[in-house]
């Protein structure tokens, strides 16, 4: 028996994300959604240098105390003496040019968080590099 293949233009073929935006905050916020779901994660954050939140999935005031410790858990600041931490499964520092954000997260499955967690730090990058018009509220 003969298999007769078709091939399919570029044009016609699908989309491998199911969603995409050019906007730098919303396209953060579909990738660490699906992030913190294929990795089993409770909550995902990605805070700025003075742990702010810049972009958070999972319940809101766990997402911020782990934003606000982010810069302690990477080793940025010096640590805290005599306080309970909440933490975190995991986190990254991302640098894109001069500046560096910490991805974090609570949760999750370990053989799947390490990878799910490189993924999206190499993603936040790509996507702060490509919308460098708002790179100072990045």
């Amino acid at each position: 028996m003969i298999r007769k293949t078709s091939i399919v233009p570029l044009t016609q073929r699908r989309e491998r994300r199911a969603r995409r935006s050019s906007d730098a905050l919303t396209a953060l916020n579909y990738l660490l959604q699906s992030s913190r779901d294929r990795g089993g994660m409770d909550l995902l954050v990605l805070a700025n240098e003075d742990g702010l939140p810049l972009v958070t999935v999972g319940t809101d005031f766990r997402c911020e105390e782990l934003c606000a410790y982010a810069p302690f858990f990477a080793g940025r600041r010096p640590r805290l003496r005599g306080r309970a931490l909440p933490e975190p499964s995991a986190i990254r520092p991302v640098r894109v040019g001069s500046s560096e954000v910490y991805l974090c997260a609570m949760g999750g499955v370990r053989p799947l968080l390490e990878g799910e967690m490189e993924r999206a730090a190499q993603a936040v990058a790509r996507i702060r590099r490509k919308c460098r018009s708002l790179q100072p509220e990045l």
